[in-house]
């Protein structure tokens, strides 16, 4: 993935997550740690121990995993056609 579509992505996330936490009445620091974690967890940050307890962003990513797999049955199911398959997928 070029560099540009990952920053393109990332935004459009955080934007949407600071919306949400926005609309669902939120304080300023939710709607920060919020864009935080899209950042996190789409950029692709490297997973390291903080406070020597749990390590960031890996936690936050398996949620986020969780969604997304909602989100893909989601798109298939309602007739979204993937254009690269499985074998080809793998393979890249």
């Amino acid at each position: 993935m070029r560099a540009e579509c990952k920053v393109e992505i990332c935004a459009a996330e955080a934007m949407g997550a600071t919306t949400i936490v926005d609309v669902a009445g939120g304080a300023a620091r939710e709607a920060c740690d919020v864009a935080a974690i899209a950042f996190q967890n789409t950029k692709g940050s490297v997973c390291d121990l903080v406070q020597g307890i749990v390590e960031i962003p890996c936690h936050t990513r398996n949620a986020i995993a969780a969604s997304s797999a909602f989100v893909c049955a989601d798109l298939v199911m309602g007739e979204y056609v993937n254009p690269v398959p499985l074998d080809e997928t793998i393979d890249a």
